[in-house]
């Protein structure tokens, strides 16, 4: 004889049971209610009546009172950092300037033979390039000549004049280098860019407003075509126009 199937049941019982479930609840709960003090009464009804704003309301709710006053969240500005903390904006010398600044490079000794200037709309960048005629790095022994050193000193005075953080970045030629102590081309563009922090730092610029410093080897040479070639050997002064330099907030931190 064939054995019969069961017949599918589907999931109604499933939604009945739930519902039940719900119902059993709020059975429950209302006995609870029902036992509470009149008190305690009072503060179910006024919690469903009133929203909970902090975190001490709900420790007073749960019974539970602190020993001392909730702080408040918005603490006046004074309390928090003082006066003499707030940040007072420099004059920003921007886009009605940017021709300004470009005459005064011009300025600066053999600017129309070693320097390219670039801006966009995040940064004004400061490309001291090398060539035949600059010979703007030197051995060994004396890395900067004294042509590129007197071009930094030049530029620093700008440079404090710009109310933004500062990047500096070294660059070579795909010429291998092999130092002494088997630095490679990787150590000369980071001693390159240090320099440069170097000298500005002795013409006044503040330290903290240069943010960064950075090797960058023979990864982005100016001249693709040729990477060996002379005015890929760089270093590279970056202005952020989008990162304010303030003095007055950073002088507090470190040392």
């Amino acid at each position: 004889m064939a054995r019969k199937k069961h017949a599918h049941h589907g999931g109604a019982w499933k939604v009945a049971y739930a519902d039940f479930v719900t119902a059993m609840m709020a059975f429950f709960l209302v006995l609870w209610i029902v036992g509470l003090s009149s008190s305690t009464k009072k503060a179910v009804e006024s919690y469903f009546k009133t929203q909970l704003t902090s975190v001490a309301d709900l420790l007073y709710f749960n019974g539970f009172a602190p020993k001392q006053e909730a702080i408040p969240f918005q603490l006046p500005w004074q309390t928090l950092s003082g006066p003499k903390f707030i940040p007072i904006p420099r004059p920003r010398r921007d886009i009605k300037n940017i021709e300004a600044l470009r005459a005064e490079l011009r300025k600066v000794t053999s600017a129309s033979a070693s320097m390219r200037l670039t801006i966009d709309e995040n940064e004004i960048r400061i490309d001291l390039v090398d060539s035949e005629e600059a010979g703007l790095f030197g051995t060994m022994m004396e890395r900067f000549t004294p042509l590129l050193r007197q071009m930094i000193r030049e530029i620093a005075p700008l440079l404090r004049e710009m109310p933004n953080r500062i990047v500096i970045e070294g660059h070579t030629n795909s010429i291998p280098y092999q130092g002494p102590s088997g630095e490679s081309n990787w150590e000369l563009s980071i001693e390159r860019a240090n320099t440069v922090r170097l000298l500005l730092e002795q013409q006044g610029l503040p330290d903290r407003q240069i943010i960064e410093i950075k090797g960058c080897s023979d990864l982005y040479p100016l001249d693709r075509i040729h990477p060996m070639a002379l005015a890929n050997r760089r270093v590279a002064i970056i202005i952020k126009r989008r990162l304010p330099f303030i003095p007055e907030l950073d002088a507090p931190f470190g040392q």
